[in-house]
């Protein structure tokens, strides 16, 4: 039986990292409308949460993400029903790999 227990490093490391890609995902958002060029930062930062921290973390980070856009800067609230499922398609291709090939 795998136990999965996390330590004060591992989660201090979830926070940090989830923190740092909310900021990145709002700051890329941003820059990307001030430009007009479709930088899609807030999808591959959120992949990295799901693929290192898991799904909760990578659902956080997609909702305040995007909530954060909504309110700063004025995107439609809906996106995020779009940006969740990019966390949950991605923990479930992380998901299947890790069962075709446990290490």
């Amino acid at each position: 039986m795998i136990q999965n227990k996390l330590s004060v490093k591992k989660i201090v490391f979830i926070i940090t990292f989830t923190v740092a890609s909310i900021l990145i995902n709002y700051s890329g958002s941003v820059l990307a409308g001030i430009i007009a060029f479709p930088l899609y930062l807030d999808s591959i930062l959120t992949i990295a949460v799901v693929a290192l921290c898991g799904l909760i973390p990578g659902l956080i980070c997609a909702a305040l993400s995007n909530l954060l856009l909504c309110i700063y800067a004025h995107t439609g609230i809906l996106f995020m029903t779009c940006h969740l499922s990019t966390a949950i398609v991605a923990w479930l291709v992380f998901r299947n790999e890790n069962k075709k090939n446990p290490s």
